[in-house]
């Protein structure tokens, strides 16, 4: 197991916690937990999580991950948890809380809409947190960069964590399924920054500090490949 797995599985586990801690999560049994971790990091990894206990091992070289050796016993959890489980809704928690904490409801909703159209995608990972884990391997770097940076093995604030579980389970069970907040947006960015790879899309909407952006389609395609700067703010000024 790669060091850099081992540490975004160690985030995983801690946000698992996290959830069950704050009462986001029921009890789970080992065989749930594990069946969940193969699905995300592979078959391996679900051995690590034991009987009454996530363990995690860890080599020398990787003292950052050691947090995640020292969490409580699932009993010991479970006992203030009352939702379900859900490692799809604690990652889509993640890219909430560090992408979009400090914007307004509506901007946390839309840039969780991105994470979950993505998954629905064929040009992107199959699950939530394999969305939001994108990149790791690669050397241009995590498709969100505070999967890589350390982060999150950072203390969250629990007010707007709980605040970002919130706007995840909303997106996933509640009433923002099927949402469309960004114009069936795909990427975003912040508006102090000009992206590349933002001139190959089609701009939708601005929300808060986020730009959104869909994928064109075979015609648009065709279009930007020969476009020079003017008129591809026209194509970007289109709305779906």
């Amino acid at each position: 197991m790669r060091r850099a797995d081992r540490i975004m599985l160690g985030g995983v586990l801690l946000v698992v916690a996290c959830a069950m801690a704050l009462g986001f999560a029921r009890a789970a049994s080992n065989a749930e937990l594990r069946a969940r971790v193969a699905t995300l990091f592979g078959p391996t990894e679900a051995g690590l999580v034991r009987t009454d206990r996530i363990v995690v091992k860890m080599g020398p070289r990787a003292p950052e991950f050691a947090a995640a050796a020292y969490l409580p016993s699932v009993s010991t959890i479970t006992r203030a948890a009352t939702a379900s489980l859900d490692l799809e809704a604690g990652c889509l928690a993640m890219a909430v809380y560090f992408e979009a904490r400090g914007e307004t409801l509506d901007g946390q909703r839309a840039v969780a809409e991105v994470v979950l159209r993505r998954a629905k995608h064929p040009s992107f990972p199959r699950s939530v947190c394999g969305v939001v884990l994108e990149g790791r391997h690669r050397k241009t770097g995590c498709q969100f960069s505070f999967t890589c940076n350390g982060a999150m093995q950072r203390s969250k604030q629990l007010k707007i964590w709980s605040e970002a579980l919130e706007v995840a389970n909303y997106m996933m069970r509640g009433p923002g399924r099927g949402l469309n907040l960004t114009g069936r947006a795909t990427h975003f960015h912040a508006d102090y920054v000009s992206p590349g790879w933002a001139a190959q899309l089609v701009r939708t909407v601005q929300i808060g500090q986020h730009i959104f952006y869909r994928l064109p389609t075979a015609s648009e395609r065709r279009v930007i490949a020969g476009l020079d700067e003017a008129p591809r703010r026209e194509l970007a000024a289109l709305r779906p």
